[in-house]
């Protein structure tokens, strides 16, 4: 090789690079439920691609990875008692299917085995029912209920529309979800837990409701986006109080 082409290939070989910033990850905890004995449960992906299921003390300390697979795992929801748990998950390879879980992360079971994706699972005050819908992207998403083994399950819901976020009464008698089946983007409506007596609750769009321990009121989100408040009313969807207002 000639002087002048190794000198040229060394002096190459000496220019410094330019360095590349190590990208930093984006870390998502969301969808945080609380247990009877005081322990946060919530998803993640601070240690995986995927989300995982972690638990903490309401302290921060004591973190734990409790639930981890190839899939997502989110939605962790704990029964009253705090010693059995229910996510979704997609580690079988397809859609979101409802798993159960011992408190200490043992005992998995797979609960729902249906044609699209089984969401938001949560626990009837009992623990005996488990409430959750079933989306299958034809415009027919449905809720239903099973028993806490799997068994049992009941569809509660059988119209053209979108039926989501179910949510028990305090005394579970009565379930809350929001629904487009009136024409509308979407508006809260109660029902007895056997599926009958389905009645709207309020006028306005709103979504995303929960019951108030004590069974009286309800809190939900009222609005469009991006234009949303916090409101409050009573149980039947009454004397509605606007908890946000830009004043």
């Amino acid at each position: 090789m000639k002087l002048k082409k190794i000198i040229l290939i060394t002096a190459l070989l000496l220019v410094p690079t330019a360095s590349v910033p190590a990208q930093t990850k984006t870390v998502n905890n969301r969808q945080p439920s609380w247990s009877s004995g005081g322990r946060i449960y919530f998803s993640s992906n601070r240690e995986a691609d995927n989300a995982e299921v972690y638990s903490v003390k309401a302290s921060g300390k004591d973190l734990k990875r409790l639930i981890s697979s190839p899939g997502e795992d989110a939605t962790p929801r704990w029964s009253a008692d705090g010693k059995h748990g229910v996510f979704m998950t997609t580690r079988d390879g397809g859609d979101y299917e409802i798993y159960s879980i011992a408190a200490d992360g043992k005992n998995e079971k797979r609960l729902t085995f249906n044609k699209g994706n089984d969401w938001d699972p949560s626990w009837s005050p009992d623990g005996k029912k488990i409430v959750y819908y079933v989306e299958k992207g034809d415009n027919k998403d449905q809720i239903w209920t099973m028993n806490a083994d799997g068994t049992n399950q009941k569809l509660l819901t059988n119209n053209v529309a979108h039926n989501f976020y179910p949510s028990w009464s305090a005394n579970g008698k009565q379930i809350i979800f929001y629904s487009n089946r009136d024409g509308e983007e979407r508006v809260i409506y109660s029902m007895n837990a056997d599926g009958s007596n389905i009645k709207r609750l309020l006028k306005t769009n709103s979504f995303y409701a929960k019951f108030a321990p004590n069974g009286k009121k309800i809190a939900l989100i009222s609005g469009k986006f991006p234009s949303t408040n916090i409101v409050i009313a009573d149980a039947d969807g009454t004397n509605e109080v606007n908890l946000t207002a830009q004043k």
